[in-house]
């Protein structure tokens, strides 16, 4: 296989703004809809009052899609009646990330990026922002997930590499 049979095109700038914009908005979206889904009876239900179905609303809930038009209007016009909520810019680029995966593992690469992110600060005895706690809310990650302590005291930059690398490698692997 040549290398460029594996390497995908990245967007122009122009076309960079306007995918940035497009999943910010999801993201928002997909915001109101968990916290939503924190507090609400069941899916179902919320499904219905959203008026789409339960299987749209748990997919688009976890990262696994992308609405359609027609649900994502309806998902739109439901977050209307809701309080804005402020989602991190880190969140929309964490998603902007994990894109160009399949579906199916996007959930789980958000969660394995932010358990990372989360060792990288802790190594370091920082506390972890917010955005990354809420990404590994209710997540049961193994403790190899966390950085080695070989690279704990690299910078912080070269460890991310190093394990995003990894991830890379794991996902590659598995497909």
């Amino acid at each position: 296989m040549r290398r460029t049979d594996t390497i995908r095109r990245t967007y122009t700038p122009a076309q960079d703004e306007r995918r940035f914009r497009e999943e910010r908005e999801l993201e928002t979206l997909r915001h109101l809809v968990r916290r939503e889904l924190r507090i609400h009876a069941g899916q179902r239900t919320l499904a219905r009052e959203m008026g789409i179905d339960r299987g749209s609303l748990r997919k688009f809930a976890a990262g696994q899609s992308t609405p359609g038009e027609w649900t994502l209007r309806q998902i739109r016009e439901w977050a209307a009646d809701r309080p804005e909520l402020p989602v991190p810019i880190a969140a929309v680029a964490l998603a902007l990330l994990v894109d160009g995966l399949p579906p199916d593992v996007r959930p789980h690469a958000r969660r394995e990026v932010s358990a990372t992110l989360a060792g990288l600060y802790e190594s370091r005895r920082e506390g972890v922002p917010t955005w990354i706690a809420d990404e590994l809310e209710g997540a049961e990650l193994p403790p190899a997930v966390r950085v080695p302590a070989s690279t704990a005291n690299s910078s912080p930059d070269r460890a991310l590499l190093l394990r995003l690398q990894e991830l890379v490698r794991e996902h590659l692997a598995l497909s």
